[in-house]
């Protein structure tokens, strides 16, 4: 039921093609249809009334939906009527929706417009002057614009496909399908279906805003003998060779007279085929069944040399049969929860190369990840003990992999992210622990008049607690937030002890301090620095956070005698 080969290697499936040509020909001519005039138009969906234009069965329309995450917006688009889901095959507008009011037109020249409602053209089908006499919407899906020449359209959906191809249809050499972004966003994706002129049938990745290619991740290897892809109305569909024998791609087995069908290139790059029970069958919990796929192994399929591969940059890709799926590592979220694309971001900050703070950061194990570009480094063999360490004292180390008495070191961005079962484990670089959020004044610290503390305390007025040689209290900065501080007055004692800078006189009754007198050193030393009389010598806030967390060394500040004098 399912062919799915990898890019490099896979067996051509040779059948016998005259049978299927046979049955392709004669389902292809005498499609019934309605006219539809030259002057006719139609315009978006009101709360009473979505015109539209419909083929003879009710099966297909083509006129506006409004798209599934945004009601606001519009896509003109050809759907499958007849079921409560209206699923899209084909629209014009993906990357540019359109407002209520507009209105698309075939107008009196034999062209299909597209405007907005100040009447500017967003999209046409440039059939001007092509003869065109009418259009029609057929019964197997096709829109298509006629001629006096019933057998030569000047213009066709079908020839024109987005990301979907119907029973009947072909794809000839040079044509393409394009994948939407996801299934909520119709702009144009990151997977393309390539019918390409040398004769290959070939998914590739590409980037979405350039379109550049990053190469290919399935294909046909059917170099210099295919001719088209075929979706036959008996379910199969194949891609035709020149020596009268066929490259299967999927089969339904499923009559195109008795289920909806399609063969969509899906927002995570697989091709799958879906079929739907029509009316006349079972009513009873109808929906899209998965009949058949092609590359279901996209995660692994291929390494792409540039870009970030599948999923985007810091993230990786989850295998599954229905839709494959973006994820962040450990310790990273996503840029956009809806457009996991994007990729992923990490939540620590980075590590400094200037400075040893190793010790403000882990390593998260996550089983059976890789990202296999991007290793600058390679150890083996090693333990995974000096693997670690060997990443956390590196800077530049944003995740080792270990695995086989190896140690391969990656750093940002990470690309083609993937789930790989039994290759070892990702250790992944994480802050030790989350830093509270702090309301901090965005500005350099700031020394403060006995005075100014004064005011701050309502003169010293709530006690909050006494500690050595001093009496702490409660305090609000006239700011905007207010914030709340603890201002402690020192005592002649302690003005006396830091003129002689005998911090055991200080804190010889606090055994908490007494216990890490370092620490509390370096924080004297920060907060004698914040002091200084001259505003140039003041630290910026950032400073101050790295001095107090240990992350800089702090310089042995000059002496703050005016200071002291001034609380006097």
């Amino acid at each position: 039921m399912i062919s799915s080969h990898h890019h490099h290697h896979h067996p051509l499936c040779l059948l016998p093609m005259l049978f299927i040509l046979i049955i392709s020909q004669q389902t292809s001519t005498a499609q019934t249809h309605t006219n539809i005039s030259l002057g006719s138009s139609l315009s978006t969906p009101t709360t009473k009334t979505t015109p539209s234009w419909t083929s003879p069965s009710g099966d297909f329309a083509f006129g506006f939906l409004p798209f599934p995450n945004n009601t606001t917006l519009f896509l003109l688009a050809i759907y499958i009527n007849s079921i409560p889901e209206k699923t899209i095959v084909w629209s014009a507008n993906g990357d540019n929706p359109v407002l209520a009011g507009s209105n698309v037109t075939l107008t009196g020249n034999g062209q299909l417009v597209l405007s907005d409602p100040n009447g500017r053209q967003l999209w046409t089908s440039k059939t001007s002057g092509g003869g065109v006499t009418h259009a029609a919407m057929l019964d197997n899906g096709n829109f298509v614009l006629a001629t006096v020449n019933s057998s030569n359209n000047a213009w066709e959906s079908f020839s024109l496909p987005t990301d979907t191809i119907l029973p009947s249809q072909e794809l000839g050499l040079g044509s393409a399908l394009l994948a939407h972004i996801t299934e909520m966003n119709y702009s144009s994706g990151r997977f393309t279906l390539q019918v390409q002129t040398d004769g290959n049938l070939v998914l590739n990745y590409i980037d979405q805003i350039t379109k550049n290619n990053y190469g290919s991740y399935w294909a046909s290897n059917t170099v210099g003998s295919g001719v088209k892809l075929v979706f036959d109305v008996s379910g199969s569909v194949y891609f035709a060779l020149k020596n009268n024998t066929v490259f299967n791609v999927t089969g339904s087995g499923a009559s195109a007279k008795d289920y909806h069908q399609r063969m969509t290139l899906d927002p995570d790059g697989v091709f799958r085929q879906y079929i739907y029970p029509k009316t006349n069958m079972s009513t009873r919990n109808n929906t899209w069944s998965l009949m058949g796929y092609v590359a279901s192994d996209i995660c692994t399929a291929s390494i792409a040399n540039f870009g970030s591969g599948v999923c985007g940059f810091n993230s990786y890709c989850k295998p599954d049969t229905s839709q494959n799926t973006c994820e962040c590592p450990k310790g990273y979220s996503f840029f956009d929860e809806d457009l996991k694309y994007k990729g992923c971001k990490p939540d620590l900050t980075a590590q400094s190369c200037d400075i040893d703070d190793s010790g403000m950061y882990q390593l998260e194990e996550m089983l059976d990840v890789n990202w296999p570009n991007g290793d600058y480094e390679h150890y083996n063999p090693i333990s995974e003990d000096q693997c670690r360490s060997l990443c956390l004292e590196d800077c530049f180390c944003a995740v080792a992999i270990f695995g086989q008495s190896g140690c391969w070191k990656k750093k940002l961005p990470l690309s083609n992210g993937r789930v790989l079962i039994g290759q070892g484990k990702a250790l992944i670089k994480i802050a030790r622990m989350p830093r509270r959020d702090m309301n901090i004044l965005e500005v350099n610290l700031q020394s403060f008049s006995y005075k100014e503390l004064e005011e701050t305390t309502d003169k010293f007025r709530e006690e909050l607690g006494r500690g050595a040689f001093g009496i702490v209290y409660k305090g609000v900065l006239n700011s905007s937030p207010a914030i709340h501080v603890a201002v402690k007055k020192l005592d002649k004692m302690a003005e006396g002890a830091e003129r002689e800078r005998r911090l055991d006189a200080l804190v010889n009754s606090d055994e908490e301090v007494m216990s890490d007198t370092r620490r509390l050193e370096r924080f004297l030393k920060v907060a004698l620095w914040c002091i200084q009389e001259d505003p140039s010598l003041r630290p910026p806030m950032k400073k101050v956070s790295q001095m107090l967390e240990g992350a800089v060394e702090v310089a042995v500040p000059p002496d703050p005698s005016s200071f002291i004098s001034s609380i006097n």
